[in-house]
């Protein structure tokens, strides 16, 4: 569970930064 949601963190960042 932790890491679906640091992966759904990670992308949610990495989305905003692009």
């Amino acid at each position: 569970m932790l890491s679906y949601l640091k992966q759904n963190l990670h992308s949610y960042f990495s989305s905003r930064v692009l």
